[in-house]
This record gives structure tokens, C-alpha cells and sequence, in this order.
């Protein structure tokens, strides 16, 4: 995610950050945590946190750069699509809990600038990775992604 973080901030040209996560359950918490820290270590401050209840999303109006969310596939689906409602326009970013096909679903087309962290990238020029990547091609005939890696 430290490369995602990073990678946003700079496209984006972030300076705050607004971050979402669940009030009851230890997985979007921990994702609190892991994004706060994050982001403090490139001085973006977060400025508003919101939390919710599970199956409870109501998202005030933020004026952050950006929206991370630290929630599961269905809540953050439900949430980049009642943001979009009133016209909110900023990108939302999210851990790998995100590659589900529920988070264009739900939203269908509101996803737009959604942006995924995933463990594993094709462009990772290490020596081991090179060899999966060709490995994986010659017995496949198709190039990997994140769930074969």
C-alpha cells in the first residue's frame, strides 16, 4: 500500500485525507491504522475519519483530496456510490479487499478513480518475478494477474 499511497499522492497532488472504516470489525480497523500511518510517514494529514456500522454506510459530505476506505468489498461499493450521488468527485483508495467484481457491481460506472493497492505488480522487474511471469505465460498462454501470482 506504501507505494499505492505514494503513487496517488503525487498524481493527485493530495494534502488531506479523509478515511472511512468500520466501527465493528478488526479488519477495517486495522486498515485505519495501516493507512494513518501511511500517509503521516509522507506528511498527508488525515483530516476527518468516519466510521460506520456494518450495513450502515452513511458517508457525510468530505472536503478531502481524497477517500480512502478501510471497508469491505460491499460497504465500499455502496459507499463510492452514495458519494458520487451529490457529485462528489474525489478518488477513493483501497486496500486489496477491493479486487471483487461486487465493487463494480454495485456502483456500476460511479467507480471511477478508484484505486486499488494490490501485493503484486507485472511491472516488478525482480529476477523472481520475471521468472513467474514467463513461467506462467509459457504454461497458460496468457499473461498473470494478481489472483495467480
Amino acid at each position: 500500500m506504501q507505494v499505492t499511497t505514494r503513487a496517488v499522492v503525487k498524481h493527485f497532488g493530495i494534502k488531506k485525507v479523509t478515511i472511512i472504516s468500520g466501527k465493528d470489525d478488526a479488519f477495517t480497523n486495522s486498515g485505519y491504522d495501516v493507512f494513518k500511518a501511511l500517509l503521516t510517514s509522507q506528511n498527508i494529514p488525515v483530516t476527518t475519519k468516519e466510521s460506520y456500522a456494518k450495513d450502515d454506510v452513511a458517508f457525510k459530505a468530505s472536503n478531502s483530496d481524497v477517500i480512502v476506505c478501510c471497508c469491505l468489498t460491499e460497504e465500499d461499493a455502496n459507499i463510492i456510490l452514495q458519494t458520487r450521488t451529490p457529485g462528489m468527485k474525489q478518488p477513493f483508495i483501497g486496500d486489496n479487499v477491493l479486487n471483487s467484481p461486487k465493487l463494480f457491481d454495485i456502483p456500476q460506472g460511479a467507480d471511477d478513480n478508484t484505486i486499488i493497492g494490490s501485493p503484486w505488480s507485472a511491472k516488478n522487474l525482480t529476477l523472481a518475478n520475471k521468472r513467474f511471469f514467463a513461467t506462467y505465460k509459457a504454461k497458460f498462454g496468457s499473461d498473470p494477474d494478481h489472483f495467480t501470482a
